[in-house]
């Protein structure tokens, strides 16, 4: 029976139910062993160095300390993108609650949110309400790493590995938070786009809430948020061409594709590789001209919204880019490339089935799902190999975001095509949605000049395009499968435990002006931060860097050997120690002990 022309309101109802309780019920599999009871008050020990940096960020908020320093030590600057861990951080001083709840509780409210949103969208767009429970099911995709490996990841280079949305989800920090601010506003726009009926009014707030969630996602985390434009401006350009047939212009974008590749060395040497990145986005340069031109200058409101969110991370990566720490963080990203052929195979399906959205889209004579297919084959590689032209930042992440998001498009795309082809009446009313309501008349009188309307032979949903997406997809379950099972995966640190409790106690209120806390590797500090909120003499090398850095690398070198040297304490700023009674020596002179909580004690260091 083919689909209703749109929805009914009860439809729309059973619609948003089924995706959010799809996306709950999924986003709870993944994250189950977070939870103490019914409280998300556990962080996951796997990779957990990076999410304990970040999670002092929330911790330092929390206890009404500033965001902008070195979260450790809290002094110095911190140039990451904190705009998150900020708002994290609020949550947890305003519920009082433990940084950690906030930190999962917040992470798994935005993860239903984004894949409800797009369950939501690809009902509606496809007029199937069963269909919503496929937002949801692209958190479970995996990239045929079982099949290489089997095992849920595949390792590529000695530091980066490949793995599905699930792993990028799991961490729960601003990478999983900016991505699902990305896969909302794709959802809000394919909604969008996707719905001829949309009164012109709601049409322009969807998009520029699509635009805004998209730009929000740069003061989450700044390779998510570049992914995202790479992405999705690479597929609205795209879409742009393909609807106008702008020939000229389509020939514009691969000579730009290829000054890229040649000129981007130059750029990055000159620019560093911020400006590399932002440079690999002109090829969507000759799509975006169209759609001013088209459409009329009113649509330049849409990437204004989205700049305008990206703005202050953006201009404070910039204030620091100089830095000592930033060209740390430059010079170390060596040898993280994926061009291998695990890396292919892993890719293959994904391109493929791109490949084949965009035959079935010109085909079926819609521009949106031809320039889905036919943008995202060239930006993912031009994104995930950054390294072979300049920019060499990080390529695996950027591959993994970029797999997510593909996957998203891959639904979004699915969910036009499988609907019945509309005539040459509904083409126009298509043509539509790209009119913020200036050029209304200029936009109807061009419709002719989109895509032709399909012959009657293939008016038909592509059933075998889709059968062999479902086929992948099984497939590829194999990767979560094994996720579950991970031991690893499970392992957890409670910070509500016994021996955290007796941390908490030990060492009491410690304010900055106190100076800093020192534990040996008995106690990890980078756990003690979150119990405390104290400054700890200690901090990440690629995230931030202390103002005495090399007074805070020997203290750091004196807790792994748990050596308590006075003087290496006093020259980090140490005033405080902790010690666990049945791994650290008891201490004497210049140390005085002010309490003893259960196996941990509390000493301060005098002079």
């Amino acid at each position: 029976m083919p689909p209703a022309r749109c929805l009914s309101a009860p439809q729309r109802r059973a619609s948003v139910l089924l995706a959010f309780v799809a996306a709950t019920a999924v986003t709870l599999l993944l994250h189950r062993q977070v939870f103490a009871g019914l409280v998300p008050s556990r962080l996951p020990t796997m990779y957990d160095n990076d999410q304990l940096g970040y999670l002092a960020i929330v911790t330092n908020v929390a206890h009404g300390h500033a965001a902008a320093l070195e979260p450790d030590t809290l002094s110095g600057i911190n140039p990451y993108s904190s705009g998150y861990y900020t708002a994290v951080g609020l949550v947890a001083r305003v519920l009082g609650i433990a940084p950690v709840t906030a930190w999962n509780s917040v992470s798994l409210l935005l993860q239903i949110i984004a894949f409800g949103t797009l369950g939501v969208s690809i009902a509606v767009v496809s007029r199937r309400p069963w269909a919503a429970v496929f937002g949801p099911l692209v958190m479970i995709t995996g990239c045929g790493a079982w099949i290489q490996t089997g095992a849920w990841l595949l390792p590529i280079n000695h530091q980066g590995a490949l793995w599905g949305p699930f792993g990028v989800l799991f961490p729960q920090n601003g990478e999983t938070a900016g991505l699902c601010a990305i896969v909302t506003g794709m959802a809000l726009l394919g909604l969008a786009l996707g719905r001829p009926q949309i009164p012109v009014n709601l049409r322009r707030l969807l998009i520029l809430a699509a635009c805004a969630c998209a730009g929000a996602a740069a003061n989450f985390q700044t390779y998510g948020f570049l992914t995202g434009a790479y992405v999705v401006s690479a597929a609205v350009a795209a879409s742009a061409l393909w609807h106008w047939r702008a020939a000229r212009a389509a020939v514009a974008s691969l000579v730009l594709l290829l000054v890229v590749v040649l000129v981007g060395p130059v750029v990055a040497g000159v620019g560093g590789t911020l400006a590399a990145l932002v440079f690999g986005l002109i090829p969507m340069v000759p799509g975006a001209v169209v759609l001013v031109r088209r459409i009329g200058p009113a649509v330049i409101a849409y990437p204004l919204a989205y700049a305008a969110c990206a703005a202050p991370m953006i201009l404070s990566t910039l204030a620091v880019r100089d830095t000592p720490f930033m060209k740390y963080r430059v010079s170390s990203n060596i040898a993280l490339g994926v061009t291998s052929w695990p890396t292919v195979g892993a890719s293959a399906p994904l391109l493929l089935l791109m490949i084949a959205v965009a035959v079935a889209g010109i085909r079926r004579g819609d521009a949106i799902a031809a320039g889905v297919g036919t943008s995202f084959p060239i930006a993912w590689p031009l994104v995930a190999l950054n390294d072979l032209w300049g920019a060499n930042a990080e390529p695996y992440r950027f591959w993994i975001d970029a797999h997510l998001l593909g996957l998203v498009l891959l639904v979004l795309a699915l969910a036009r095509l499988s609907r019945p082809a509309t005539a040459i009446a509904s083409a126009r009313r298509a043509a539509r949605a790209w009119d913020p309501g200036t050029r209304g008349a200029h936009l109807r009188r061009e419709a002719p000049e989109s895509l032709p309307a399909p012959a009657r032979g293939r008016r038909r949903p592509p059933v075998a395009l889709i059968a062999v997406a479902a086929l992948l997809w099984a497939m590829s379950l194999g990767d979560v499968y094994s996720y579950l099972r991970d031991t690893n995966i499970a392992d957890t640190w409670d910070p509500g435990s016994e021996s955290s409790k007796q941390i908490i106690a030990a060492a009491g209120e410690i304010s900055p002006a106190d100076g800093r806390l020192w534990s040996t590797a008995c106690l990890d500090s980078r756990r003690v931060k979150i119990l405390t909120g104290a400054p700890v003499a200690r901090y990440h090398l690629g995230m931030a860097w202390p103002d005495d850095r090399e007074a805070v690398d020997r203290a750091m070198q004196a807790s792994e050997a748990r050596s308590i040297d006075p003087e290496v304490l006093r020259g980090a700023q140490v005033r405080w120690v902790l010690t666990n009674d049945t791994c650290d020596p008891a201490l004497q002179a210049p140390f005085e002990k002010i309490r003893t909580v259960g196996d941990v004690t509390l000493w301060e260091l005098s002079g």
